[in-house]
């Protein structure tokens, strides 16, 4: 290192990271400081991005234009309210139209960048990191952080690599799709240096079920109204299409409460932990009983297994039937007495699964849990325990809903700390 040189190092090539380094570049470039302090990006993996690469289901859901702080959770979700405050929708939108990117957004919110393309928005913001002469040092995986003494930070790779840094934003990312790079790591580097760890557990992950409930429905897809039921405490409802898979449930409303889920399961296990699914969220259950009754008594004669045909998918119906003690499904529709109506009417409003877990983080969209935030402040995301050492992204205990809620996390927190961490560099801070 240039004895005259000083290092914003960040760790971690994700979202919050590169945002981060490109943000604190800009600062570094508007005060004419670009040759006196170098930004490095330490990446662990082969290249930076792999994960942004995934979002979206390769589309990149850049974020939201409904953001508002109920959207997150953590033990502290109010930690998340100034930023979300600072940095908008239309603040990261801002960001990414001065790197080059155009983008739409759908009518649920969503916001997806035009060419519908996570390549495109990982090559933008290289591109403009190349131009602020950021540097990518890929296959350095930091190992251990130890502040030092003149102000210094010593990141050391396992081979015995050494970088000495005078700032370090943190944004490694928690421990979802550890296939991705996402293992942790950062985790235990902010621990080492007195930080507090809230357990990590998956979120917006699928959920699993008594298997022997799901198992002859596995592929089958409906649009349902999902409750999550724990005791007697309806938690959450969302609607949208269900999956059902070989070990539960999966599909945009499933991962929407799967949050809640997993925290139910966790903090007490004895308790019994439910999804109901309503087939026919519009529609009361006595009309429907009134519908199955009038169905039932214009065709007779008709055999019980083509009861529910036109209204779901064979092997839903079949199981709809079953479970509503209707069978055997050789009897006629005449047959149907006024109880058996209203049983396939319920259930039909009310499929219920008993949870016995989620699914991995191999599966998971995101980390839940995460460094306790108290100990950062709220604005400039330092460490309140160690001068001059940042944290941003996943990383901390901060999640948020399904929909960009979460890289909008990434992108804000990692522009705020990065602008922070380079004024500090500058005497501003």
């Amino acid at each position: 290192m240039n004895p005259v040189e000083r290092i914003l190092a960040v760790v971690g090539g994700g979202a919050a990271g590169l945002a981060g380094a490109i943000a604190a570049a800009r600062v570094l470039e508007a005060a004419g400081a670009g040759d006196s302090v170098r930004v490095v990006v330490l990446e662990k993996g082969d290249r930076v991005g792999r994960k942004i690469l995934a979002t979206g289901n390769g589309r990149c859901n850049l974020g939201n234009a409904r953001i508002e702080p109920n959207r997150y959770h953590g033990e502290d979700p109010r930690f998340a309210e100034p930023l979300l405050h600072a940095w908008p929708t239309e603040r990261i939108l801002a960001f990414f139209r001065s790197i080059g990117l155009l983008f739409h957004t759908e009518e649920d919110g969503k916001i997806y960048p035009m060419s519908l393309s996570a390549a495109s928005v990982l090559d933008l913001l290289r591109l403009e990191m190349a131009r602020l002469g950021v540097e990518e040092r890929c296959g350095f995986p930091v190992a251990a952080l130890r502040p030092v003494p003149e102000g210094l930070f010593r990141l050391s790779a396992p081979d015995g690599r050494s970088l000495f840094a005078h700032r370090v934003l943190v944004a490694a990312g928690g421990c979802a799709h550890p296939a991705l790079g996402s293992d942790g790591s950062g985790h235990a580097l902010l621990v080492s240096v007195g930080h507090r760890l809230v357990e990590p557990f998956p979120a917006l992950v699928q959920l699993r079920c008594e298997p022997e409930r799901v198992r002859s429905l596995q592929g089958q897809k409906v649009d349902a109204a999902v409750t999550l039921v724990a005791g007697d405490r309806r938690l959450r409802e969302e609607f949208g299409e269900v999956l059902f898979t070989e070990y539960g449930l999966s599909g945009p409303p499933v991962l929407q409460v799967s949050r809640l889920a997993a925290g139910a399961l966790r903090e007490q296990p004895d308790r019994e932990v439910r999804v109901w699914l309503d087939l026919l969220p519009d529609t009361p259950l006595p009309a429907w009983e009134a519908t199955l009754g009038k169905r039932a008594r214009e065709a007779p004669d008709r055999p019980l297994e083509h009861f529910l045909t036109g209204l779901l998918a064979k092997r839903l119906a079949h199981w709809v039937l079953r479970e509503a003690g209707a069978a055997p499904l050789s009897r006629s529709w005449g047959s149907l007495s006024a109880g058996d109506i209203g049983r396939i009417a319920a259930c039909m409003k009310r499929m219920e699964f008993r949870l016995v877990g989620t699914q991995s983080f191999q599966q998971a969209q995101v980390t839940a849990g995460g460094i306790r935030t108290s100990g950062f402040l709220p604005t400039t995301f330092e460490s309140r325990r160690v001068p001059g050492l940042y944290a941003a992204g996943e990383v901390l205990d901060i999640d948020g809903d399904c929909g960009g809620f979460n890289l909008h996390w990434a992108w804000a927190s990692g522009m705020a700390a990065g602008e922070a961490a380079a004024r500090s560099l500058l005497g501003e801070g």
